[in-house]
């Protein structure tokens, strides 16, 4: 029973609760022993607190049409107009057009999912911003018909030269 009290003395002796206590531990201020200074050990912050607004960034991300798209057809150009171009060089511009394909896809959806909030708040400058949404979809409409014609020609190339 003694040592029991002894113990304890020691660890409020350091404030910690460790076995050392007294001048042994110090009470430095470390991980393991906090300072004695504060009742709570602060090590550090977590994360954003739980009752606030998350923080909007701005959508900044480059939309398709700003220049892979004609890259990409420029490539499949070329490759169209190639006299014997390899099966890796056509599936590899296969992929990346299918790729770009998926992004104006992408790029429509948003603009017509963007079409309807408009749609759908009203308010000034509603003609506006319907019109220039429009016109919008109207290109991203034509790039991914253009897109897929050439993929398709494309495609019947790399069938052809697979054959071979």
């Amino acid at each position: 029973m003694k040592r029991t009290l002894e113990r304890r003395a020691q660890r409020s002796a350091c404030g910690c609760g460790c076995d050392e206590g007294g001048d042994e531990c110090g009470g430095g201020g470390t991980d393991a022993h906090p300072p004695k200074s504060s009742w709570a050990y602060f090590g550090g912050k977590m994360g954003r607190p739980a009752h606030t607004k998350p923080v909007l960034h701005p959508d900044n991300r480059s939309s398709p049409r700003d220049g892979p798209a004609d890259m990409t057809m420029q490539q499949i150009e070329s490759l169209l107009s190639a006299e014997a171009p390899t099966i890796e060089t056509l599936e590899s511009t296969l992929t990346e057009g299918y790729a770009q394909a998926l992004a104006l896809e992408a790029e429509r959806w948003r603009l017509e999912r963007r079409l309807g909030e408009v749609a759908r708040e009203g308010g000034d400058g509603l003609v506006d911003e319907v019109s220039s949404i429009g016109a919008q979809l109207n290109r991203t409409d034509g790039e991914l018909e253009r897109l897929r014609g050439m993929l398709g020609t494309l495609h019947e190339r790399a069938r052809s030269a697979r054959k071979r």
